[in-house]
């Protein structure tokens, strides 16, 4: 069985925001961005590091964003490779192997319940993190590499979708970080 997960950690306070649904398409992370929108008050700029899914560059999201007041969502797209940028992929490692390895679920609901239980578990008790990473290393990575906003991103929200399949996060989730050698994307 498998589901989504569209989460955010909240860089300030370290609250995982989190939704779990059967699928990742452009309806789904609209509603991961609808309470995202309730949970800020109104004037608050929100803003987001993504990957390149479709459902977050998708006409219908377009579309909806542009319901929205200007500059209310500001979204940050990582490099190709660059997903070791995302502190969220960080937190979907250890979530798969803390809270979901080895489990066993009969249904769906299950798995959801038990995904949201977790969360909620890590909300107890936030972890603010730190980026490690020096400036003068990410802008050498910059230049190097032709990444674009690198920096930026380390001030941004982070979001992304891990499929969980059978309690175990996807195989981006339960392999080796894809920092560069001897570098961490946050600690805590």
């Amino acid at each position: 069985m498998t589901l989504s997960l569209l989460a955010g950690i909240d860089l300030l306070t370290g609250k995982v925001h989190a939704l779990v649904k059967d699928r990742h398409r452009s309806r789904e992370f609209i509603e991961f961005l609808k309470l995202l929108d309730a949970a800020y008050p109104a004037r608050t700029a929100i803003k987001l590091i993504l990957d390149n899914h479709s459902a977050h560059i998708s006409r219908e999201t377009r579309a909806w964003l542009d319901t929205r007041p200007a500059g209310r969502f500001q979204f940050t797209f990582t490099p190709k490779h660059g997903s070791w940028l995302n502190l969220i992929e960080g937190f979907f490692s250890k979530f798969a192997r803390s809270v979901l390895r080895h489990i066993r679920v009969t249904s769906k609901h299950e798995l959801k319940e038990r995904v949201m239980a977790g969360i909620d578990d890590v909300n107890r008790h936030p972890v603010v993190h730190t980026w490690s990473y020096k400036l003068a290393e990410a802008t050498w990575y910059d230049s190097n590499q032709g990444n674009a906003d690198l920096v930026s991103m380390a001030t941004c929200w982070v979001t992304r979708n891990a499929n969980l399949l059978d309690g175990c996060g996807g195989a981006s989730n339960c392999g080796p970080s894809t920092a560069p050698p001897g570098k961490t994307s946050a600690h805590h």
